[in-house]
């Protein structure tokens, strides 16, 4: 016999049910919220390290082209520089067909590709006339539009407590400049170059 009270079509009623599909679509919208923050916050952190990455090597071959900067021509352009790129003979160690095993002469440029928003490192020695257009660029930095990236000059001047300013063009193109500070996508870089000079008059 079964008990009194307990039907003999004993079920789940449709308020359960209803219940029973409310609980369940909060825990599945919890996980979910959860699981999808977490894969948020683990792209932006690839995307900060890949960003660290970046600015490790292009300021360490910044650096080391810059401090290797040579005075080429004692007439002539030994130095570009704008706010979008700069161009100018070192002194680096390569290898591969174009390059000797130990220190070789070259022609540098760095410079920012607006088309494709990257910024790009292009070498040529002197199988290529030192011509920086004829050598496939290297990409350094992706992502950057003009507004994350300038390169900036060290010139003399009375008008300020430290006695030096920068400037975003280098005028003085006999000379190679004594610094040479770098901004790209919230990082900022200052290389000083020991064979160069601030910028100002150039005496006679």
């Amino acid at each position: 016999m079964r008990p009194k009270g307990i039907s003999g079509n004993a079920g789940f009623t449709l308020m359960e049910i209803l219940i029973g599909i409310t609980i369940f679509t909060i825990i599945a919208t919890v996980i979910y919220s959860s699981l999808n923050a977490g894969i948020r916050i683990w792209n932006r952190s690839n995307r900060m390290i890949a960003g660290l990455q970046s600015a490790r090597v292009f300021f360490a071959l910044a650096s080391s082209d810059l401090r290797n900067a040579i005075i080429y021509d004692t007439k002539g352009i030994n130095f570009e520089g704008s706010p979008s790129g700069m161009a100018f003979m070192t002194v680096v160690t390569a290898a591969g067909k174009e390059y000797t095993q130990g220190p070789e002469l070259v022609k540098v440029a760095y410079y920012l590709d607006s088309r494709t928003e990257t910024v790009k490192r292009a070498v040529a020695g002197k199988a290529k006339g030192f011509d920086t257009g004829k050598a496939k660029p290297a990409t350094l930095f992706t992502g950057v539009r003009g507004k994350d990236f300038s390169f900036e000059y060290y010139y003399t001047s009375e008008f300020t407590k430290t006695g030096c300013e920068w400037k975003d063009e280098w005028a003085d193109t006999g000379k190679v400049p004594a610094g040479v500070r770098i901004k790209v996508k919230g990082f900022t870089r200052y290389i000083f170059i020991p064979t160069g000079e601030p910028g100002g008059e150039i005496e006679d």
